[in-house]
Formats: structure tokens, sequence, C-alpha cells
């Protein structure tokens, strides 16, 4: 059993639902386009950075926000009613009115009210005009216009406008790639108290991407966009807590942080808390909670939870054994290319534990895991092979 770095491969799910999306929704990941544009995940970037979702809540003493005021939201509450009408009423009323069109499917509408609000300084307005053109819903799909919308609702002061230009800018989508000056966007959102931005810029620490590799200023980034609640960073703050990175060493720390992110539905969180419960790392050993961690991990989809939980049923430790539950478990893992859980459900195979014996598939997964760069499970699928006289 062991842990690993929150790849961008986990979040992928998540970015699909939208880089071109509001901020304020309870998704953890969104923020984590970057991290894809590092495995070339681009269209999953795109789809993150322009699709449209509801609103979070927000702070209801949030002030109108329109080009060129320095006060900003990513999430506004709508205005109330006003006893006189005003100019500034009057555009909010336009951008809220253009959220709830969107929100109801009537994209040519929300485009449409989101232009009028945008042409009358509402920087908000302007990031979300942005959003539509670049998914394409309810007008031509235009990433350079999109590109040219998020700088200049940034540069209104808009943080979700200066977060989305920072992806867009990393990312090359509608602009000339610029890691260094998405970047800079990054840090001006942050410091606005944009938590996904906090996100952003540490990631982009963490990685040297447009700026200087710094794991001490990463980490930072990381508490304190936790600290506000980003899921994803409670996860990677428990894994610098756990392994060191920029941080000074506490497996107790961790736990608490695997803990809160776990508890909010994060399935890698699951799946690390398990493996420091059932090695008591930072924490008390208890196998039973482990087993159950690794249960929801595994429940919501992810493999080293998968993995370790079918290690678990496979022995008895801290749940009933079950080696049939297990050899489904290693099967699903062993597909996905898991090296492994292919040795696991080979040895199940060869030994009709679990499952039927059948010594030709245990000898095909052995010959699948013979090809890791690995020397222990090279050395294990030899082994296989030879007790099968291959």
């Amino acid at each position: 059993m062991h842990e690993r770095p929150p790849s961008a491969e986990v979040f992928a799910e998540e970015l699909r639902k939208g880089l071109f999306e509001p901020s304020g929704t309870k998704r953890g990941s969104n923020p984590l386009a970057l991290s894809l544009l590092v495995v070339g995940a681009l269209s999953l970037l795109v789809a993150w950075l322009f699709a449209e979702s509801p609103i979070g809540s927000p702070s209801p003493t949030r002030p109108p926000l329109t080009l060129g005021s320095r006060a900003s939201s990513a999430t506004p509450s709508p205005p109330g009613p006003s006893p006189q009408a005003s100019p500034h009423f009057d555009v909010e009323s336009l951008f809220w009115r253009g959220v709830r069109a969107r929100e109801a499917g009537r994209f040519e509408e929300a485009v449409g009210l989101f232009r009028q609000a945008s042409e009358r300084d509402h920087a908000l307005a302007t990031c979300h005009l942005a959003m539509m053109l670049g998914s394409g819903k309810g007008v031509t799909l235009d990433f350079a216009k999109a590109a040219e919308l998020f700088r200049r609702s940034a540069e209104a002061g808009e943080p979700e406008g200066m977060l989305r230009l920072g992806v867009v800018l990393a990312g090359g989508i509608g602009v000339a790639k610029d890691p260094g000056q998405g970047a800079e966007w990054y840090l001006r959102a942050a410091e606005m108290g944009n938590v996904d931005a906090m996100f952003q810029r540490a990631y982009a620490l963490q990685e040297g991407l447009g700026i200087t590799k710094d794991p001490v200023r990463a980490a930072e980034w990381y508490r304190r966009a936790a600290e506000a609640g980003n899921v994803e960073a409670m996860l990677r703050r428990g894994f610098a807590l756990q392994e060191g990175l920029g941080v000074a060493k506490d497996l107790a720390r961790a736990v608490e942080w695997y803990h809160r992110a776990a508890e909010q539905g994060n399935a890698n969180a699951m799946a690390n808390l398990g493996s420091l419960l059932v090695r008591g790392e930072g924490v008390e050993k208890d196998e039973a909670r482990a087993a159950k961690w690794f249960e929801r991990a595994a429940d919501a989809g992810d493999r080293e939870g998968m993995l370790n939980l079918a290690l678990m049923l496979n022995v008895g430790s801290g749940v009933a054994k079950d080696p049939s539950r297990a050899a489904g478990l290693f099967r699903v893992c062993a597909k996905a290319g898991h090296e492994g859980a292919m040795i696991n459900l080979a040895r199940l195979l060869e030994g009709g534990r679990g499952v039927t014996k059948d010594e030709a598939q245990a000898v095909e997964w052995y010959r699948q895991a013979i090809q890791s760069k690995n020397e222990e499970v090279r050395r294990a699928a030899q082994e296989g092979l030879e007790r099968l006289g291959k």
C-alpha cells in the first residue's frame, strides 16, 4: 500500500465539467486546469474553462462591480429590491438575468444579457460573456475573443477574470502561450482572495510552470487555499506534510488534512488516509477504519483505493476475508494498467483462489506484468511464469 502525489489524471473527469465554468461551485478540482496542460489534455482544459454552472453562495455585502472597480468577488449575490432605479442596479439586474437564462438553457438570451451588461462596464458579466464565447453556446465559438474579454475583465480588477486569463495564457488558448504571464495573473487574483487562483499559483510554483520552482512558496499557497476551503488544496497540503515537501514533515497534520478532504468526497484523500491508518503513521493503527476509507475510495472509482481494499479482502485484514471480491477489484485495476494488480490477479488465477483456476489467464497477466520497469514486479512475474513452466 502506498500513497502518490495527486496526479493530473485524477482530476480529468471533474475538469470535463468546465474550465469556462464560473467559480464558486462546490467542485474542488476545477482549478486544476493547468495541471492537465502538463499531460497535454488541452481539450479537457478548454471544457473546464468554458462550461457553465450555477454561481455559488457569495458575500451578501459585495457592491456592484464594474470595469475599473477593484472590489471584487467571483460569486456575487443577486441584488435585492431597490427603492429607486439606478444605473448600477440596472446593470446588476442584466447580469443576473443572464445567469438565470443560462441556468435555464436559454443560451442566446444569456449571451445578449451578458453582452449588454459588459457594454456597460460590468467586469464579471464580461468574464461570463467570455465563457459563453468559449463554450459556443448561444454564440459562435471564438477563443480569441474570449481571451480578449478575459483580459478586459482582469484588467478591470475582477479576480475571476484574472484567474481565467491566467489559464488561457498558460495554455495558449486564443492567445500566444505565456505561462509566465499566466502565473502573474494567478498571483494577482490570489492576492485578492480568489481561492482557485491560490491553488493555481501553488501548482505553478510546485511544477515550475512559467515561474521558478519553489516548494516552500507552493506549500504556503496550498495552505492558504486549503484553509479557504479548496478540497484539492487540502489533499496536496496533506501530501506535502506527509512527505515534507516545502514544509516540515508532520504525519499527524497530514492525517488531519487528508481527513478534511476525504470528508468532502475527495477519493485520493480517502485512499491516502486509509494508507496511513493501516500503517499507524500519524494516527493510531486501525485496519478496520482503513478498510472503510479504502471502500469509500473504491466506490468513488479511485484505483489505489480499489487495490488496497482488494489486498485487505484477500487476506482478511480489517475486513472479512473475501478472495472472490478481491479478485474482481484486482481485475479492474489490472485492466487499468496497474502492474501490482496484475501480479495479484495472476496469483489468484494460478491458485484458483476466489476465482476459477485458469493458468492460461494467469500466464497472460504475468506476461503483461513482466514488461514493467519495476524490478520487483518483473521478478514476481518471472517467478510466476517459472512456476507455470513458461
